[in-house]
């Protein structure tokens, strides 16, 4: 089994250049853009250790001055915590369109009231957990029923109703 050498390319902007450090063989070269870091610090190897450009791993280490890496810092803490609390409210939307439909508000109602399409508040109770609600408009028959104010008739009974001049199934 072969065994590959590697390499560290320490990288540090200089006031023209980027300066490349390599420790493992003491030697330093420079490069315009960090596009030229990685070929640059492969020439400088191979030259140096007389092996081929691509005959050994190049692991690339870019240092940031003291205050970028502290702004740095605090910018990727403060994704980090931005995507926790998205996460969170996105939470609770799903939770307050749940409660919504559990009081039988229609997906078109809930968006409304919520500030989202139909569709995104369809989608939210579909991740949100709880019982599935249907997503049909109620029939005009159901709506009169509603509007009586009290349901006299099953869902089994309206659909052995007969609808507009067919007959009636025997049964």
């Amino acid at each position: 089994m072969e065994v590959t050498a590697s390499y560290t390319a320490r990288v540090e902007r200089g006031e023209r250049f980027w300066l490349v450090t390599v420790p493992e063989i003491g030697h330093t070269t420079q490069a315009r853009t960090l596009r030229e870091v990685e070929p640059m610090a492969r020439d400088l190897i191979a030259v140096m250790e007389q092996v081929k450009p691509e005959s050994f791993q190049l692991v690339t280490q870019v240092v940031f001055p003291a205050s970028a890496r502290v702004h740095w810092d605090r910018a990727t803490h403060l994704r980090a915590a931005a995507a926790a609390t998205q996460a969170e409210a996105a939470a609770e939307a799903r939770v307050a369109a749940r409660e919504l439909a559990e009081m039988g508000l229609t997906v078109r109602d809930i968006g409304a009231v919520i500030g989202v399409s139909f569709q995104r508040a369809q989608q939210m109770l579909a991740d949100s957990p709880g019982p599935r609600r249907s997503t049909a408009h109620p029939t005009k028959e159901s709506a009169m029923i509603a509007a009586r104010g009290a349901v006299k008739d099953s869902p089994a009974d309206l659909l052995e109703k007969p609808r507009r001049g067919k007959p009636a199934a025997a049964g």
